[in-house]
């Protein structure tokens, strides 16, 4: 793929982490966790990670 990128272009990240231990039955809990964490650091502003 390919972009027209202009030298003024920025890009930001926000990221939700999660592991699964003991609280965390199933994967899909994990991604619900890794979920949330990601709102919470998109919450807290750009180029965020929450675990």
């Amino acid at each position: 793929m390919r972009l027209a990128v202009r030298e003024d272009t920025r890009c930001t990240i926000s990221v939700g982490l999660a592991r699964m231990d003991g609280e965390q039955a199933t994967l899909a809990d994990v991604f619900e966790r890794a979920d949330q964490m990601l709102y919470r650091a998109k919450r807290a502003g750009r180029d965020r990670v929450a675990a």
